[in-house]
């Protein structure tokens, strides 16, 4: 029985040796098959960025880069030209508004004059006419003619009776003062034209050379100096767009409403009230910026503005607007 238990602990002490031996194994083994394993994915990962693939990629990346670029140029290039064409349609606008206004002012000064009828069968009649739409002093100095020489034909224009050696009637010469006081209020209302179209045209021409703070000063001081002249409606026109073009909305908005509701009837209206809808839909108002623009469309149907306002809405369905 002694002799026994010294051998069975050198077994159980040679199993134990061995499962060490093998546990150690098994560790060293795992260890190289993970160093085997790391070493593979380097390896794969080294495959990959020094293959064609990554370098196809970068290619690909490069070129949509470049692509990028140009369009960003191209748009830009794009947005320059819209700004000029823009530039030039106001620009052809406003030449063809100046002549316009030319030819009414033009026609409103020779009117006055006319209402001096000459006598019948005189010559030197129509000179006084004449005087009448010139001035005041054309007007007076021909009266004055006419007093001395005693002109025939100025007499008849006055209505008075004369002789050909130059005397008239006592009633003939004050019935020439009521005529002469005619021509020198026409006379001084077509100066009062002249000058009002004048600061008119120079708001103008600040607009068209593109100083917009000073054309809407300009435009301003024209409104309160005549707001209830011809100018008016276009006045209020273009101090809407000055302010348009600079983003300037609430005062642009401001301008185009109330030609529409000062002045009705004035061809400015769809214009107005198409800007209007513009500023509208670039304020994303899209209730408001599409009741304008049908607005437009049923009360204007032949209009410039109306195809234009059909145009936005068109823009506005396929944004989903």
């Amino acid at each position: 029985m002694p002799g026994r238990i010294p051998r069975r602990l050198g077994i159980v002490t040679a199993a134990l040796g061995i499962a060490v031996v093998t546990g150690f194994g098994s560790v060293a083994t795992a260890q190289s098959q993970n160093q085997l394993s790391l070493g593979q994915r380097v390896q794969r990962l080294e495959r990959i960025v020094n293959g064609p693939g990554l370098v196809d990629l970068l290619s690909q990346v490069q070129t949509l880069q470049q692509q990028v670029q140009q369009i960003n140029g191209r748009q830009e290039e794009l947005g320059h030209q819209l700004d000029d064409l823009q530039r030039r349609q106001r620009d052809l606008y406003l030449d063809i508004d100046r002549r316009l206004r030319q030819l009414e002012v033009k026609a409103g000064v020779v009117a006055p004059g006319s209402t001096l009828v000459p006598g019948p069968g005189t010559a030197s009649g129509a000179a006084v006419g004449a005087a009448g739409a010139a001035g005041a002093a054309g007007a007076v100095g021909a009266v004055g003619a006419t007093g001395a020489t005693g002109a025939t034909g100025a007499v008849g224009a006055t209505g008075a009776t004369g002789t050909a050696s130059g005397t008239t009637s006592v009633p003939g010469t004050a019935a020439a003062a009521p005529q002469a006081t005619s021509a020198v209020s026409a006379g001084s209302d077509g100066v009062a034209t002249l000058q009002m179209q004048s600061q008119y045209e120079n708001a103008l021409a600040l607009l068209r050379e593109g100083k917009y703070p000073e054309a809407d000063q300009a435009f301003r001081a024209f409104l309160a100096a005549h707001p209830d002249s011809s100018y008016a409606d276009n006045a209020e026109y273009w101090l809407g767009e000055a302010n348009y073009v600079r983003g300037r909305y609430d005062p642009a908005l401001q301008a185009f409403r109330k030609v529409a509701q000062r002045y009705p009837k004035s061809p400015k209206v769809p214009d107005a009230l198409l800007k209007v809808g513009y500023i509208q839909y670039d304020l994303k108002q899209w209730k408001e910026a599409r009741e304008v623009l049908t607005g437009i469309r049923s009360r204007y149907p032949d209009s410039t503005a109306a195809r234009l306002a059909g145009q936005r809405l068109e823009r506005m369905r396929q944004e989903g607007h």
